[in-house]
């Protein structure tokens, strides 16, 4: 037990390692053991790439057969992207299959293990599946609720401020604080805005990332999205300085020369709603376009409609240590509100991490 546990955590470690870049897939990682000895290492890396198991059979750096397979997720059946994973696992003659818990996509849940067990290979699920799930909360979600997976990125001041009343904004928390917020960009397939955002601050919405992660940004699938109800986005706005997909979500109340216009440009357009964005239909849509989860960094109103429509999984909170007041500043979360203490928004907190005086605080709904 105690090994088995060992092995299991260092897949859920290496599965880590695909974060930013295998969606809408889930994160896997896979660690081949025989004779009480680790012979191979594998993660899926990239999306449209090795599934982890086959990742770890060619690392194998001896004959898999008769091994045990500890992987974070159940293996796949089904022809996708690539070919099954238990075809790979069976061809080699793998004994066992210890597995943190089971996909619960319909195409795989429960069929991989039963694949398995056809073919003569124990399978074991359920250790360590709280911490397969938590990894994965962006899979799960698209899986269970067919929307990409919603997160708010919001900078604060202790006062609830994200802009003085003059309407600046630059800076409210410090320079460590703003680099961790763009590598949380990496983390997501998607970045949205609101148009007001875009005519205030103009962002170009990049990652701004060194090193090795400076090459794995040629397999990253990125969408910069902004909620335009009338195509106001101007055709020289920092964010098309890079070559990124645009969506661009409008209403009917946009006129059909600044759609051409937007289009022309590059960018991709979807009409949803008819006075306002229609956020469900645009997740819809995102959905459809195999995006997997959605950093939301825009200004009050954008942050308070996903609130408003109950459309918030996580919640990354930047809080600097100044009182900027000021009745006409805005706060960080504007819309329609709710109407009692009882009745509104209540999260948990998941973890803190500090950056100099700053502090950034980590919420999860608390259903």
């Amino acid at each position: 037990m105690p090994e088995t546990k060992i092995y299991l955590k260092r897949a859920l470690q290496l599965a880590v390692k695909g974060t930013g870049l295998v969606s809408p897939n889930p994160l896997v990682g896979a660690v081949l053991v025989k004779n009480n000895r680790i012979i191979g290492e594998g993660y899926h890396r990239y999306f449209g790439g090795d599934h982890a198991e086959i990742d770890a059979l060619k690392n194998s750096t001896e004959s898999p057969k008769g091994s045990t397979l500890y992987v974070s997720l159940e293996p796949c059946c089904h022809f996708g992207k690539t070919p099954p994973c238990t075809e790979a696992l069976i061809k080699n003659r793998i004994k066992k299959v210890v597995a943190a818990m089971a996909d619960p996509n319909p195409a795989v849940s429960g069929k991989g293990f039963e694949q398995l067990r056809k073919a003569g290979i124990e399978t074991r699920v359920g250790l360590l599946e709280k911490e397969s799930r938590e990894i994965n909360r962006a899979y799960f979600t698209r899986i269970k609720e067919r929307r990409p997976f919603i997160a708010l990125k919001i900078a604060q001041s202790l006062d609830g401020k994200i802009a003085a009343y003059t309407g600046q904004s630059k800076w409210i928390t410090g320079e460590k604080a703003r680099a961790f917020g763009h590598k949380l960009r990496f983390e997501y397939d998607a970045i949205l805005v609101g148009i007001s955002t875009i005519l205030s601050d103009n962002p170009s919405l990049s990652y701004r990332i060194t090193g090795t992660a400076q090459t794995l940004l040629a397999r990253k699938r990125y969408l910069k999205v902004i909620l335009d109800s009338e195509a106001r986005l101007p055709l020289r706005a920092k964010i098309w300085e890079e070559a990124n997909r645009i969506v661009v979500a409008v209403t009917k109340k946009a006129p059909a020369d600044r759609l051409l216009c937007l289009e022309k440009k590059g960018a991709q357009i979807i009409v949803a709603g008819s006075q306002k964005v229609d956020l469900e239909k645009l997740l819809a849509f995102l959905y459809n376009q195999e995006v997997g989860s959605v950093l939301v960094e825009g200004g009050s109103a954008t942050n308070g409609s996903f609130v408003d429509a109950g459309l918030v999984d996580q919640v990354y909170l930047f809080q600097a240590p100044v009182i900027i007041g000021g009745e006409g500043a805005k706060t960080s979360i504007a819309g329609k509100g709710f109407p009692s203490p009882d009745s509104a928004f209540h999260l948990r907190l998941k973890s803190t991490k500090r950056f100099d005086a700053d502090r950034l605080f980590i919420y999860t709904p608390e259903k």
